[in-house]
């Protein structure tokens, strides 16, 4: 825990920190998550559950150490600081936790939980980590902070990686894809799904899986073009990686050779694409376009000069060449983009976020309460295992 000059500067820093995580989205609030779990449970192993109308975990994590290895699932609440998790909640995790063949649970929520709640958490073994204890966890490991001379402040470099790529203005190189093989991007799913989350990590586990080189650089390519497709997300650093829920999805039916459904999720996802979607707009109104005409929009919409933007054309008429009212035709300057029509999925809803979505800014966030109106983490196995581990990094 970093050292503060005053309780007043440390109470200041909680406040700011669960403001923080409260003005996420649900989707944001998700890798914030896994990313703290991460960083208490070294050697974890964190997966996204699928969905299912009886159960609400999330997560599924299975921690292997060495005398005992249980798997938990996490149950995340976004909601605002003013509400508060009810014994029904938490009677619908225990029902969840035997349906899913779990041992355990922890509740991450922004908000408060109610004393009745709280004593069937307990009763049950279950974890909590609530409101201001979140911000505390965050604080205590320093996760999304920075020390500035004797004072500590949000990260602000942390907390824009959670942001989704620009929607408006000139377009940032970086939001312009360098990568577009579709058997490179499956193989780095694989690799961060495996645990592999820095460029090193992923160039060395696509190697094996490919047999054949594949460095950090690749990784790296790959990594951004799964981020903005929104199949990965960025963690701490530009070159760590984690699975969105999306990416989960995507990956799993591909891993259960659902083809089809993998083939129009990705043509979703590329309809999302910043320059891709302001290139499709054109190409709609235009009904054919050359590629030559693809060169200047980029020119105009994106920070890209030189020989870099032709390069980065060929990539981008790949990924639109993956769509069904896409059409492309001829090759080099003679290219030609054609438009054939809507071929939205109707299950393009599905693979939107459903869950409420309680995203707000900091000047709206209700102060925290006082520890003497919230539960503190507590409970479970959970609890002692993360207390273990904090023990054994301290020596």
């Amino acid at each position: 825990m970093p050292n503060f000059r005053s309780n007043a500067d440390r109470d200041r820093a909680i406040a700011e920190l669960r403001a923080a995580a409260v003005c996420l989205t649900p989707q944001q609030f998700d890798q914030l998550a896994i990313y703290l779990i991460e960083e208490l449970d070294h050697g974890a192993i964190v997966s996204f559950l699928s969905e299912s109308d009886n159960c609400s975990c999330d997560i599924k994590v299975k921690t292997p150490h060495p005398f005992i290895s249980i798997s938990y699932g996490v149950f995340l609440e976004h909601i605002a600081p003013s509400e508060a998790l009810s014994s029904d909640t938490i009677k619908s995790v225990r029902e969840c936790i035997s349906q899913r063949n779990l041992e355990s649970a922890l509740l991450i929520t922004t908000g408060s939980i109610t004393p009745s709640a709280q004593e069937i958490a307990t009763k049950n073994g279950f974890s909590l980590i609530a409101g201001d204890d979140l911000a505390k966890l965050l604080l205590e490991h320093e996760i999304g902070v920075i020390k500035r001379g004797d004072t500590v402040i949000p990260d602000s470099d942390f907390w824009e990686l959670f942001q989704e790529p620009e929607r408006e203005t000139t377009i940032p190189s970086i939001e312009i894809p360098q990568a577009d093989s579709l058997e490179s991007l499956h193989k780095v799913l694989l690799a961060i799904d495996a645990g592999n989350h820095l460029k090193s990590e992923i160039a060395e586990a696509v190697t094996e899986l490919a047999e054949d080189t594949f460095d950090p650089r690749q990784a790296d390519y790959y990594g951004n073009a799964g981020w903005l497709l929104g199949l990965v997300h960025k963690e701490r650093g530009a070159s760590r990686w984690g699975l969105t829920r999306i990416g989960h999805t995507y990956l799993n039916y591909l891993n259960t050779g659902e083809e089809e459904n993998a083939r129009q999720l990705l043509a979703h996802q590329i309809r999302q694409m910043e320059v891709l979607r302001r290139i499709l707009r054109v190409v709609r109104a235009e009904r054919s376009v050359t590629r030559e005409k693809v060169i200047e929009l980029l020119r105009v919409e994106t920070e890209l000069s030189g020989t870099t933007v032709p390069r980065r054309t060929r990539t981008l008429i790949k990924w639109l060449d993956r769509l069904p009212e896409i059409s492309v035709s001829g090759r080099g300057d003679s290219q030609r983009i054609q438009y054939c029509g809507e071929q939205e999925s109707s299950q393009s809803d599905e693979w939107a976020d459903s869950r409420p979505t309680t995203q707000l800014t900091i000047d709206e966030v209700v102060p925290p309460t006082s520890k003497n109106e919230e539960p503190t983490a507590d409970g479970g196995i959970l609890t002692d295992i993360l207390s273990s581990i904090n023990r054994t990094t301290d020596k």
